[in-house]
């Protein structure tokens, strides 16, 4: 997601485990990263935006709700999503950039207080 805001991405090729020596328990991928001259959405505060991101998907299986709150207050959170539009019982990879950006400005912006 993080990469998405400021980068077209493109998955160019699969790498197979036995490419590697010794053979890797996961799968690779070579991917085409094309900056852009602007971020995809429009986001105040770049930082909270990581903040966010990084919380939402820090522990698999989380609805957002349970992700935010391990690092925001709980009624800030409760607050930011419904002023989002975003339901908090969805999971972080259902989510688009420009919801996520929505999320991050009321977390920190003055809609929050």
């Amino acid at each position: 997601v993080l990469w998405q805001l400021w980068a077209d991405l493109a998955l160019l090729e699969r790498v197979p485990p036995g490419a590697f020596r010794p053979p890797p328990a996961v799968e690779s991928a070579v991917i085409q990263v094309v900056f852009r001259a602007r971020p995809r959405v429009t986001v105040e505060d770049p930082a909270r935006f990581g903040q966010v991101v990084k919380a939402a998907f820090a522990q698999r299986r989380k609805t957002l709700w349970n992700a935010l709150r391990g690092t925001f207050p709980g009624d800030a959170v409760g607050r930011a999503l419904r002023l989002a539009a975003v339901d908090g019982g969805r999971r972080a990879e259902s989510l688009d950039l420009e919801e996520f950006a929505r999320i991050a400005r009321f977390l920190g912006g003055p809609e929050a207080a």
